[in-house]
């Protein structure tokens, strides 16, 4: 029999921040380089080194060492060092899809100018991989993924085929059993170098390399003395190279042998060929080559039986039945949920509104701003490193997260106010009095829009006892609410003038208005006349209730919801109550105390007051009175009985026309250790939920086997974008959320969608074997007060009305007020449609390299629509784009500003448009 072939993957796993800040861990990568130049240098055996599928790092070294730009340069084109095709590692349930093609478009862009990228599609490190990972990864011509969380011996061979819900596939490459992504590393390189075996671990005082650490903070030692990068000690070679192959042959289909050379922040050592040349000597059943990621691939594909290969279909979130180093970490989900919600609203911002309306801008004539974008986008992908955008790192990590955040959201919000502007100044008002007021609403979803807004407008303080009327343009007065008044001033600004103010009253009010357009905007008139304004009507029929056409919401004294939908004749009841339990766990791991305290607000009294009334809008403010235990006792076995006041308050508001129900809930976190849930009783008949996910719209089951006895047992938790809706088929209960990242639906008869608002935990030190807090550690357990926002969307039909109608919750109407003026500009415009309106719109941006624009889109169902994409100006040229922006094929343009697209069933559709 031939011999096995094992390809040495050498390779480090490098968090550029997770156990150490980014600065520290930056200091510990100018080591790692100088330790890689070394060796090239040195041994020409050490051919390669993986750069763990990053391009980040090359340029945070280069920040410090700009001098080895050229020497970096040369390495990479000669292929020795391996980057990308990643900028950061993400992990994929917590962003957005278009961050993840951003990541990927990112490090090709970058990686081109060092040589190029890997194409292989190397995702250890995220919890899971989402179900269109084959489809993005295949529109950036990579062909195969390799993994290790999610997925599990049980499920296929190590050969295998991952399939995405339109179809598309790659060849699959299941890791080591038992030491997934550091097999070699475990059996081989860490037992030459420090004499251990595998995983023997505990240091001694006696071991003379002269340990140090700070006394000041509880921060890892580090040895002054050590010898390690000179010690080759080949006692447990042919131990580990037997362990090692047996290892890998459970599942292995062919000849050829992953064998990957690193761990968490491990710089190369020349052990590697020492270890090969020996290995090679000793072993009659395999030979060691150094390989690289491609060579491994390129000679698997050359092998394998396709015909025999199982495809793996949908998300791979499989837990792991007896393995411990490649737990899937599912509940890293709910670790710093204000994290992820802040991510959500940087996105937003990103994504939804500088994109989009600079985009539409420049088609106008401004210069587009991609110096800042890029700027935004490296930021946003620094921050989307797994253990960054997880909350599973240090404080120091989670600080700098939020501060990258507010950074992208300083540069979004100037772009798309400068953007707006751009666009407002060019409107024609028509005629108009000097003392008019103009607003201008603006919606960034591809829908038209008749509902009641929101807007703040400032009157000239003169005129504050003048009644007003809205119109718009063609004179139709619309309804609107006032809701509070203040005197104030705003600044007017000008580059040639100092500030000054422009006294005013600052009026916010509810304004109902039909047909905002898709990707557009439509102008409003505010009208100052005299008298006095009056606005009458309630949607306040009797105490604490609210009520319009659709449904009616009755606030119980508990504080918890009686919604009747009107419209399909449908009760619910006992909506939005408070379930707090205790939490042992850390980030990785939600585990409720051996003796655990649960407590809801269930029966427990609330003050409620009527906070806003009128024709157009309604709000009632909640205050609850829980009590809730301290903390856990200090060896985690149970919540103590001491116990606290603490505060929640909700927001409960209705619109009129409006189908959903809005929260707003406040909570001033003062407890620790536990988990906070909202709950929704649904009584809906149905053995599977929906969420959203990355291009997606993923169905789950309900109803889990017993998997109490594995090592990763499963639970119902789950990821989501925003938003799970459960359905019958004729009737569904969605709850639609601003980035809140996690639910649960209740195995019972209530279905009752469990949604996480916080889970607060001690941070562990990482690598004992028993579980010690680390010191100075406080974010973990979320401390201060958070804001959620969600909304309870009772609806007829299947998920698609909930994958639609949450937009409009997501990304409300914004306004501008300016002046009356001449322009060239209609005074309502859609600058994009796109239909029907199933299709969900991903990205509106210009393109990388040439002077066009991006629009990208996805079909979330299972079958093909035939998709309409209409513009304001006339096309010239129309062609399909792969994810990295390379052409597939053109289109014809239909009435000049129209292009028909065969979306196929879940497909990410790109198009490329030339005006």
């Amino acid at each position: 029999m031939d011999k096995y072939i094992g390809h040495v993957i050498s390779n480090t796993h490098w968090d550029r921040e997770w156990r150490y800040n980014f600065e520290e861990t930056r200091m510990m990568l100018v080591n790692l380089f100088k330790t890689l130049f070394n060796i090239f240098e040195a041994d020409p055996r050490y051919k390669y080194f993986h750069m763990d599928g990053q391009v980040c790092p090359i340029e945070d070294y280069l920040e410090i060492k700009p001098d080895d730009r050229e020497r970096l340069k040369k390495i990479i084109r000669d292929g020795r060092i391996l980057i990308g095709p990643w900028y950061t590692l993400p992990e994929e349930f917590s962003v957005s899809g278009e961050a993840i093609v951003r990541n990927l478009l990112f490090g090709e862009k970058i990686g081109k100018k060092f040589g190029g990228v890997m194409k292989e599609g190397y995702t250890p490190t995220s919890f899971g991989q989402i179900s269109q990972i084959a489809q993005i990864y295949k529109e950036f011509g990579i062909d195969t993924i390799t993994f290790y969380r999610g997925i599990t011996p049980d499920e296929c061979d190590t050969e295998y085929i991952l399939e995405s819900p339109d179809g598309s596939r790659i060849l699959g490459i299941r890791m080591s059993p038992s030491f997934c992504r550091a097999n070699f590393w475990a059996y081989l390189s860490r037992p030459t170098i420090f004499k251990k075996w595998p995983f023997e671990g505990k240091y001694k005082w006696t071991d003379r390399d002269k340990p140090f650490r700070i006394t000041w903070k509880d921060e890892d030692y580090t040895l002054l003395n050590s010898q390690y990068d000179k010690t080759y000690n080949p006692a447990h070679i042919k131990e580990g190279i037997k362990w090692g192959v047996e290892d890998l042959l459970q599942g292995a289909t062919t000849n050829h042998l992953l064998f990957l050379d690193g761990m968490d922040s491990t710089f190369p050592s020349l052990n590697t060929v020492k270890i090969i040349e020996d290995v090679n000597k000793l072993s009659e059943d395999v030979q060691l080559i150094h390989s690289s990621l491609p060579e491994f691939m390129n000679s698997v594909k050359k092998e394998v039986r396709w015909e025999k290969l199982k495809v793996l279909k949908s998300e791979r979130r499989m837990p792991n039945r007896v393995g411990i180093f490649d737990k899937l970490n599912k509940d890293a989900i709910s670790s710093e949920i204000f994290i992820r919600i802040k991510n959500f609203e940087t996105e937003s911002e990103l994504e939804r509104w500088a994109e989009i309306w600079s985009s539409f801008a420049w088609l106008l004539g401004k210069e587009y701003p991609k110096p800042w974008f890029d700027i935004a986008w490296k930021e946003l992908l620094k921050s989307h490193a797994h253990d960054s955008i997880a909350g599973t790192s240090v404080d120091w990590v989670s600080k700098d997260v939020m501060r990258r955040f507010e950074r992208v959201l300083e540069i979004s919000h100037a772009i798309t106010k400068n953007s707006l502007a751009y666009i407002s100044k060019d409107i024609d008002t028509g005629p108009y009095e000097e003392d008019d007021i103009f607003i201008v609403g603006f919606n960034p979803i591809t829908s038209d829009r008749s509902e009641v807004y929101l807007v703040d407008v400032d009157f000239p303080i003169e005129k504050k006892n003048m009644a007003f009327e809205v119109e718009d343009l063609d004179g139709k007065t619309l309804p609107h609410q006032v809701l509070s008044e203040k005197e104030t001033y705003g600044i007017i600004k000008h580059p040639h003038d100092a500030p000054f103010p422009f006294y005013c009253l600052r009026r916010r009010m509810m304004i109902s208005a039909e047909d905002i357009p898709s990707m557009g905007y439509k102008a409003f008139k505010v009208r100052l006349k005299e008298g006095i304004s009056r606005t009458t009507g309630s949607l306040v029929p009797s105490p604490n209730t609210l009520e319009n056409k659709y449904l009616r919401v009755k606030i119980e004294s508990d504080g918890t919801l009686n919604i009747k939908d009107k419209e399909n004749n449908r009760d619910y009841s006992l909506l939005g109550y408070f379930l707090d339990e205790g939490e042992a766990g850390d980030p990785w791991n939600r585990i409720a105390p051996p003796e655990d305290r649960k407590i809801t607000s269930i029966a427990k009294l609330v003050d409620i007051s009527l906070e806003v009334d009128g024709p157009l809008f309604c709000k009632y403010k909640v205050k609850y009175h829980l009590k809730l235990p301290m903390s856990l006792d200090e060896g985690k076995k149970s919540r103590v009985k001491e116990e606290i006041e603490y505060p929640v308050t909700s927001f409960i508001s209705l619109k009129k026309g409006s189908r959903m129900v809005d929260i707003e809930t406040i909570i001033e976190n003062v407890a620790e250790d536990h988990r906070l849930r909202v709950m929704f009783p649904s009584f809906i008949s149905t053995e599977h939920s929906f969420a959203d996910s990355g291009f997606d719209v993923v169905k789950r089951p309900i109803s889990l086997p017993d998997t109490s006895s594995w090592v990763d047992p499963m639970t119902g938790t789950n990821p989501m974008h925003s938003w799970v809706d459960l359905t019958d088929g004729k009737h569904g209960l969605a709850i639609i959320t601003r980035g809140i990242p996690e639910y649960e639906v209740i195995d019972d008869e209530s279905r009752t969608v469990a949604i996480t608002l916080l889970r607060c935990y001690r941070y562990p030190k990482v690598g004992g074997e028993k579980q010690v807090e680390l010191e100075g550690q406080v974010l973990s357990q979320c401390p201060g007060t958070h804001k959620f926002f969600y909304s309870i969307y009772p609806h007829k039909g299947g998920w698609e009305t909930a994958a639609k109608e949450s937009e409009a919750f997501i990304y409300p109407v914004r306004f501008v007020q300016m002046g009356g003026g001449k322009g060239k500009l209609p005074s309502n415009l859609s600058f994009l449609r796109l239909g029907p309106s199933i299709l969900i719109l991903s990205a509106v941006k210009k393109c990388e390299e040439r002077e066009s624009i991006i629009v990208r889109f996805y079909n979330p169902t299972k079958k093909s629509i035939e998709a309409r994409l209409s513009t304001a100006k006339d096309i010239k040229k129309a062609r399909l784009l792969h994810l990295n922006e390379e052409p597939k094929g053109d289109l014809a343009i239909v009435d000049k500003n129209s292009v028909l697209i065969d979306a196929g069933p879940k497909k990410i559709v790109t198009l490329e448009l030339v005006f």
